[in-house]
């Protein structure tokens, strides 16, 4: 028997509690000695799968699954409070349980409708995929339920029937017309920080103020005030159910002091603080407390990494993570911590208010200053072929990505429209399936080069040349990656210093970077921060709309392509939606970049050091942050040579009236194109003059 005892112990110790001790239970779940239930067979066994104290053996007994204990407090909590927010740090399992909850109101409560809203599509999908998942491994739970369940998804919509139950998935988009036709007893918002917060306050919260269905909530009432005339207890039978009225669930990651999720964090905790106060809810609601208001119906779940049980998540990927980000984005990201900025050299308030959105247009009026930034722009995967485009590239294979920023360049601000990345790993799954033909990973990155100059045409490329970047040159002069008649890339001519490459035929356009240059490296970040704080360089707007029809373009790609090849598929490897969420990815980046100074006195721009064990240190990527201070440098040398409109004109004629006249501007152009070709005049062969 102790050795019974004894192993047990063991074998539960994921549990937290000592089992090798004697625990007397006074409340079992399926002992309740009410006269109701005595008289109604297996209702006693159904209102205690339906209690949350034991959602633990509910979803044993009909999910097949097992949940440890910080779960099924989750559980408890989304399911007794009205208005529950659910704050956990990336990792800690908030999908899995929005979904789980989804399903459980689903089963226990027939005919219970619930709406999973997310900013966009796919957040909203991540939920139903655990639905999904759960229902595909309860064979209890199918078998209790008719031919009608199960999924149906349709382009805008995705919908999940449990017998007369219903789980529909949406995106709530710009306008919320999505909710508004929607009747349903819940609403589940995630990602709270990426949803518009007018919206949120309008269409969500105000949906959840109205009963889906009035006539089922008056049959309710008098259900429950018959039951009482007979003597039964119903607040007993119906302890801690809060289905009697409509839910609103808002999750997500903790994000920064100026995002509206932040405000609601603070108003949810003083609301919950004032513990029903009336002095205290007055002041909160700036008068009159609604009359139907409940301090008890709000409840904050916050779940850190710190919290969650050894071994539920992995140290390494945590070590990683925290190698690849700072302090301040770790505890945000992590720790369920809302933060009042970055700590970083590029603050994330500066980053954000650079966004090309409705808000920051008309808070900074760039829509007086036209043709500054009248309206929002989106990233995008082809350029305007009449635009001015300089692209910055860091070349990298293993640790680090290799990364493509590209900027649309106006004579008074720079735009960043698309962003790119890929690594060796990249370069062998896309070749393995026969996505890219080429043997060399530098010749392929070269490729992609190419390919962005045909459909963003570029004045300048700028190339870190360290770490493979003179590898990278060099395929970028190779006549065979280019189509046939298409101008070689080459370095641009340096008067002060001759190159080997300076007599050869070819667009010479590439900009040698030298990061290792302490003189470049200040100008570059100076003048990237100096161009972020004077709104000269604009992030496009990143919102439901954007991501929603990025989608949609990539779809319609598709289709189109399958229509005019038939037999063929398509496979986006590079879409628009990948290029969102890059630029996403780099201002993460620019965030993480901190600033110091050597003991020599040298300016350092870096991402934070982490040891990930005690003889390895590591530092966070910082490839994409690094092709955009070489894009902006360069945009902000050709910038003020844009806003004088050049009349171009054919330049040649007959060689004794060129020589004869001192003829000396042997090309039209701006500036920073002539000044170099015409001092060399008579180097390319390939202008014309009539020698009679």
């Amino acid at each position: 028997m102790n050795e019974l005892i004894s192993y047990n112990n063991i074998e539960d110790q994921w549990l937290g509690i000592d089992t090798s001790k004697y625990v007397e239970v006074s409340d079992h779940m399926f002992y309740n000695k009410d006269k109701f239930l005595e008289e109604n067979i297996g209702l006693r066994e159904l209102l205690a799968l339906r209690d949350p104290q034991y959602f633990g053996a509910t979803c044993h007994y009909l999910l097949d699954i097992t949940l440890p204990p910080f779960q099924m407090v989750i559980q408890e909590q989304l399911w007794k409070y009205s208005f529950p927010m659910f704050i956990a740090g990336r990792g800690a399992s908030k999908t899995f349980s929005l979904g789980l909850h989804a399903l459980l109101s689903a089963v226990l409560y027939p005919g219970y409708k619930i709406v999973l809203a997310g900013a966009v599509f796919r957040q909203s999908k991540m939920i139903f995929d655990y639905i999904e998942t759960i229902w595909n491994n309860a064979p209890v739970l199918r078998s209790m339920c008719n031919k009608r369940s199960g999924t149906s998804k349709d382009v805008d919509k995705w919908t999940f029937r449990i017998n007369d139950s219903l789980i529909t998935a949406i995106p709530i988009g710009n306008t919320g017309d999505k909710v508004r036709g929607l009747r349903a007893n819940e609403v589940i918002v995630d990602e709270f920080s990426s949803h518009n917060a007018q919206i949120v306050e309008e269409v969500l919260f105000g949906f959840a103020a109205v009963k889906a269905s009035p006539v089922e909530n008056l049959r309710e009432v008098a259900r429950r005030t018959k039951l009482q005339e007979m003597g039964y207890d119903v607040d007993s039978l119906l302890k801690e159910s809060n289905m009697g009225g409509n839910k609103s669930i808002i999750a997500g990651t903790a994000d920064y002091y100026f995002n509206h999720f932040y405000e609601y964090w603070v108003r949810y905790k003083k609301i919950i603080e004032s513990r029903g106060d009336p002095i205290a809810l007055a002041e909160l609601f700036g008068g009159s407390v609604p009359e139907a208001f409940d301090w008890e119906d709000f409840c904050i779940i916050r779940l850190p990494y710190s919290m969650l049980p050894k071994g539920f998540m992995d140290d390494k990927v945590i070590a990683r993570a925290k190698s690849q980000m700072s302090l301040t984005l770790y505890n945000k990201e992590y720790e369920a911590i809302f933060v009042e900025d970055s700590d970083g050299f590029f603050k994330r308030s500066i980053i954000e208010s650079c966004v090309a959105n409705e808000k920051n247009i008309v808070e900074h009026q760039w829509d007086k200053y036209a043709p500054y930034c009248m309206h929002p722009f989106d990233p995008v995967i082809r350029g305007n072929l009449e635009g001015n485009y300089v692209m910055g590239v860091d070349p990298a294979a293993q640790y680090d990505n290799f990364a493509i920023s590209i900027l649309e360049v106006y004579h008074d601000h720079s735009r960043i429209v698309y962003c790119w990345t890929t690594n060796s790993d990249d370069f062998v799954t896309r070749k393995k399936n026969g996505l890219t033909t080429l043997d060399d990973y530098y010749s392929f990155c070269a490729s992609k080069i190419i390919d962005l100059s045909r459909i963003f045409p570029c004045r300048a490329i700028g190339i870190d040349t360290q770490g493979g970047g003179y590898s990278l040159i060099e395929r970028l002069s190779d006549h065979s990656l280019f189509d046939s008649g298409e101008d070689i890339f080459l370095p641009i001519i340096n008067y002060d210093k001759e190159q080997s490459t300076d007599n050869i035929s070819g667009r010479h356009i590439i900009h040698l970077i030298q990061f290792a240059s302490a003189v470049w490296l200040s100008e570059a970040n100076w003048g990237l921060q100096s161009d972020l704080q004077s709104k000269s360089l604009l992030f496009p707007r990143f919102d439901p709309i954007t991501a929603e029809l990025s989608i949609v373009e990539d779809k319609i790609r598709l289709e189109k392509f399958s229509k005019n090849n038939p037999g063929k598929q398509l496979v986006l490897v590079d879409s628009l939606e990948d290029c969102v969420q890059e630029i996403e990815d780099l201002k993460d980046e620019l965030t993480n970049v901190v600033y110091s100074r050597t003991q020599a006195g040298r300016e350092r721009w870096d991402t934070p050091e982490i040891q990930t064990d005690i003889h390895k240190k590591v530092r966070g990527k910082k490839d994409r942050y690094s092709a955009l201070i070489i894009a902006n440098n360069l945009a902000r040398s050709i910038r003020n040579t844009l806003d004088q409109v050049q009349t171009y004109s054919a330049a040649g004629g007959l060689v004794r009236n060129i020589k004869n006249n001192g003829v000396t501007n042997m090309y039209n152009g701006p500036e920073w194109y002539t000044k170099n070709s015409n001092a060399l005049r008579g180097v390319y062969s390939n202008i014309s003059g009539d020698s009679t």
